[in-house]
């Protein structure tokens, strides 16, 4: 089968393999659809959009009466289904209401019983034929499958990221369907990722990664947020065995699909998948030489990532991190009004609440106590409209244009196709750090140094609280010693850890009165001194032994107000303040 076939020529030519010549078929990718929908509206029977965040209504005018739009209740996918809605009259519409559906979010398994059960009724409407499979599963046309159940055909196209695909709702599909579970490298995200790989620009972006972290032979490498492995395989080709790659992802759909492609190339021994978050790495410290992480720290808690990446790379280390820019337009090569200018210019809105995707990327990496950074924001072009790659970001363009605005958009891309000018780029931010090979470092904000290895800590379930401090401050000393800290801010230091002696003492109610917080305060060692004490502390040199009594007091008032923990009746009762830091 040619490399260069269409989606629909892909899906039509397994249609007929599978004896369907009419089909349910449900997607969160329309791209994946659109040409179909539109050559041959008649093979399609009902249409259901689930969440979708990239959708031209143009291509599903002719079966507007059979599409589903599934949206959460806000968000981008809501956003998206009301602009379609306005050009599809007919079409209906589904609200999740209280979920704002992401690129990233697990739908199906997140509200599978409300899915199912709209999809059942509204695909009921609609006759479709069973299929007559050769077998329950196999390949055609690039398309893996997997049959379940049995009735009128359901085809079940990939979501974008979605951890767990379709899987939740399958069994109960397939009490009145023949589920039709698709997958490979020509459709949904998996076509996005390796279309993406493909593109010279973005070759060329990665290339200069690779080239500014500059791997030694031996190093081990980790890929942070794997997705199909993509990057991994033009790295594995380019080293050529001479460093083990480690790639790791939290979804489980993409590391299967990953291991095949790695197969399939012949790449397989030289990749090891494993499944793994950005946020809890699941390394020891210092496991690895050189780390990179493509287009991830959108899509999660992006400090916290950072700072995983740091324990777990080596003193000299490097650590090379690409993230998209919302801060930067995305450019078309078209000769259009200023008006629609500025209504494409801003890329699609698809982050995290604490990811990254501006500039702020570069201070948290040096925040986090990377030296040396190497930064160089970069554009990925796209010039080939009948790539994969090119359908989402153009569908999302149009869903952004009024009926007035369409023809005008159509008929300057009609002029720079005849030109031989169309494209399009959009922007990325990109650096490179390293971990410095001393054991001692400057950190000029110790809050924002401490909250974040705070959040990678993963307590022990007896005494939450104090074990996530003690572990914090371990993990802290290893990367940059209290000791190193400017001194003028030992105020905030000694605050930001009264907050916490608070947290436990009203948190934890079996909190062991011998468990010690390990505290400094500029370059006294506070020593088994009680916090009921500890607003009589002298520490002359600082001068702030006033304002830390004043926290501490407070802390204490607030301690004794809570039933939590009973501070000050008992002596046993009070937290210790211990064994801090080797200067």
């Amino acid at each position: 089968m040619r490399d260069d076939l269409s989606p629909a020529q892909r899906l039509l030519s397994l249609l007929d393999h599978l004896a369907i010549s009419r089909a349910h078929i449900a997607t969160q990718l329309p791209g994946d659809i659109a040409e179909l929908a539109a050559a041959t509206p008649d093979r399609l029977a009902g249409v259901v959009l689930c969440a979708p965040m990239y959708l031209d209504a143009g291509p599903f005018t002719g079966l507007a009466n059979r599409v589903l739009m599934v949206s959460g209740g806000s968000g981008p996918s809501f956003e998206m289904t009301m602009r379609a809605a306005a050009r599809l009259p007919g079409a209906e519409r589904h609200f999740l209401d209280g979920y704002e559906a992401q690129t990233w979010s697990d739908v199906v398994a997140d509200r599978t019983a409300e899915l199912v059960d709209r999809m059942l009724g509204f695909l009921a409407r609609f006759p479709a034929d069973a299929p007559c499979p050769p077998a329950i599963a196999g390949s055609h046309a690039g398309i893996s499958y997997r049959i379940e159940g049995s009735g009128p055909a359901l085809l079940l196209l990939p979501f974008f990221h979605a951890p767990s695909q379709w899987t939740p709702a399958i069994p109960l599909l397939a009490r009145q369907f023949t589920v039709v579970s698709l997958g490979g490298r020509y459709l949904g995200s998996i076509a996005l990722l390796e279309d993406r790989a493909r593109a010279p620009t973005y070759r060329a972006m990665f290339r200069t990664l690779i080239d500014v972290i500059a791997p030694e032979p031996g190093e081990a490498i980790l890929d942070v947020g794997c997705g199909a492995g993509s990057l991994d395989r033009l790295l594995a080709q380019r080293l050529g065995g001479a460093n083990p790659i480690t790639a790791i992802d939290l979804n489980p759909f993409y590391l299967k699909e990953a291991e095949v492609l790695a197969a399939e190339e012949g790449l397989a021994a030289a990749i090891r998948f494993l499944e793994g978050g950005a946020e809890a790495l699941p390394f020891p410290d210092a496991a690895f030489g050189a780390i990179f992480s493509v287009t991830v720290l959108e899509e999660c808690d992006a400090d916290r990532a950072i700072m995983e990446m740091v324990r777990v790379v080596a003193p000299g280390g490097r650590i090379g991190i690409i993230v998209r820019s919302l801060d930067l337009p995305q450019w078309w090569n078209l000769d259009l009004p200023k008006s629609i200018r500025r209504k494409i210019a801003q890329p699609p809105r698809s982050i995290a609440a604490n990811g990254v995707a501006d500039a702020s990327f570069y201070r948290r990496m040096r925040r986090a106590g990377l030296e040396g950074l190497v930064c160089f924001p970069s554009l990925l072009t796209l010039d080939r409209p009948q790539r994969p790659l090119w359908r989402p970001r153009e569908d999302y363009a149009l869903s952004l244009l009024t009926a007035e605005e369409l023809p005008i958009w159509n008929a300057a891309r009609d002029k720079a196709v005849e030109d031989g000018v169309l494209m399009t780029s959009w922007p990325f931010h990109c650096a490179v750090g390293t971990k410095p090979r001393a054991s001692r470092q400057r950190v000029s904000n110790p809050q924002s140094f401490i909250r974040a290895h705070a959040a990678s800590i993963r307590p022990r379930r007896k005494y939450p609280s104090v074990s996530r401090i003690w572990a914090t401050t371990t993990s802290i000393r290893k990367h940059a010693p209290i000791s190193c800290i400017a001194k003028g801010n030992v105020l905030s230091l000694a605050k930001l850890f009264a907050e916490t002696a608070h947290r436990i003492a009203t948190g934890a109610r079996r909190t062991n009165a011998q468990d010690s917080l390990r505290y400094f305060i500029g370059d006294k060692l506070v020593r088994g001194c009680s916090i009921m004490d500890a607003g009589s502390m002298r520490c002359e040199q600082m001068r702030v032994d006033a304002s830390i009594g004043c926290v501490f007091r407070q802390t204490i008032n607030e301690c004794k107000a809570s039933d939590a923990v009973p501070i000050g009746k008992r002596r046993n009762a009070s937290i210790r303040i211990s064994q801090v830091f080797n200067p």
